[in-house]
């Protein structure tokens, strides 16, 4: 009888992926929406950047085949794995169709034998279904192949961590080779539908991002009150965002004239300007929301951030909120660097560093307290038409969705 070699057992290789640990607590009809929506939009991506691809939903993963074409496509596809909200973890393996333990020693050997030369190593082995095999035997039997050629083992802090998963199932062993992270969160669009107050600066594509990977299906508004310079940016950075993050979801950006708006709110004390633009920018975008039917409004503001996110100032520009409207600010707890941080994750960072300061400044600085008595003088003063200004808006929409 022939003798078994590694000739005889080539392996493929696959992607394993982890669904975020929440979703895994859903109930039982939940999760598995859930996870066919992750599962959908990553057949959806890979179909976008022709890559043929075959998405298998298990209830406690997804397996990615690959094929020698596409295996050259890895960092493509780790792209599209590390931007699809769901994704937790996961790990890219080769999978050798055996659990016979004399042959995996052999692929043991073949796949590490010059790694581990002179430095200290570690095995893990995971099996499945539990209980059939004491994984921990199993691994020091594995670990005495390696043993002579290394400089020890170290369980530890290893140089080197071998991974092995024995499928016992489907009688194939997984070798481990890289493990990265996708950004967990539930999968995009799964809620509600959300209007982001989006200005193009370091806070609201951040804001953006975190109410998305809650699941909510995005749309943007800006009040935009440059002209041109302002809109052409903005547009740049909600475009780049919606082709890394959204994609292929429909989703629009929203565009009003706000240098009406600007010319009215120069009118008052300085002191008061920024506080008046950003009550007016919210009855702008409570406006647009009734108009299009949506009942969520993300803003970028982080609490105490500026004089304009003091509690103060935010209860008095959202007391005209309508009643059936849910206002989030998924930055209020984070500090400016986390922010900062996050923008660079997600990749707007640059871009919103390109975008020049248009805020309202006051030599004197700006109020920080207010209440509604203050708003009615203001109101009574400086822009009784405002209520006509606001039913006269106009504003178009952008589909940010690529054309087929």
């Amino acid at each position: 009888m022939k003798s078994t070699t590694i000739k005889n057992y080539l392996p493929n290789f696959v992607i394993i992926g982890r669904y975020d640990p929440e979703i895994t607590l859903k109930s039982r009809p939940v999760r598995l929406h859930f996870q066919s929506l992750v599962c959908q939009h990553l057949s959806q991506r890979f179909s976008i950047s022709h890559l043929p691809l075959r998405v298998e939903k298990k209830w406690d993963r997804f397996i990615i085949y690959l094929s020698n074409q596409t295996i050259n496509q890895f960092e493509e596809i780790q792209n599209i794995l590390q931007t699809t909200f769901g994704v937790d973890r996961f790990y890219l393996a080769k999978v050798f169709p055996t659990i016979d333990k004399e042959k995996i020693k052999k692929h043991l050997y073949h796949e590490y034998h010059q790694e581990v030369k002179n430095k200290t190593f570690a095995i893990r082995v995971k099996v499945r279904p539990k209980g059939i095999i004491h994984h921990q035997q199993l691994e020091a039997e594995l670990g005495g192949v390696l043993y002579p050629l290394s400089k020890g083992v170290n369980l530890e802090h290893p140089e080197i961590l071998i991974r092995l998963w024995l499928d016992l199932e489907k009688k194939v062993t997984y070798f481990i080779i890289q493990e990265a992270k996708g950004p967990a969160g539930y999968p995009y669009g799964s809620s509600q539908t959300a209007l982001v107050l989006f200005s193009g600066g370091i806070d609201s594509p951040v804001a953006a991002w975190l109410a998305g990977r809650k699941g909510l299906h995005l749309n943007f508004f800006l009040l935009n009150q440059a002209g041109k310079e302002q809109l052409t940016l903005v547009q740049k950075e909600v475009q780049l965002f919606y082709d890394q993050w959204l994609k292929p979801d429909s989703s629009f950006l929203y565009i009003a004239d706000g240098r009406e708006v600007r010319k009215i709110v120069e009118l008052v004390p300085p002191r008061y300007r920024s506080f008046v633009f950003k009550y007016l920018l919210y009855r702008w975008a409570y406006y647009l929301c009734q108009k299009e039917g949506i009942s969520i409004l993300v803003s970028g503001e982080s609490l105490n951030q500026v004089s304009t996110q003091t509690p103060s100032i935010l209860t008095i520009c959202q007391s005209d909120q309508p009643e059936k409207m849910l206002l989030l600010r998924p930055l209020s707890g984070l500090t400016k660097r986390e922010i900062i941080s996050r923008a660079r994750e997600i990749g707007t960072l640059s871009l919103s560093e390109q975008l020049p300061e248009y805020c309202l400044k006051s030599k004197r600085g700006n109020i920080t307290k207010a209440n509604k008595k203050l708003l009615k003088e203001l109101e009574e003063k400086f822009f009784p038409t405002f209520k006509e200004i606001l039913h006269q808006l106009r504003y178009r929409r952008i589909n940010l969705q690529p054309k087929n």
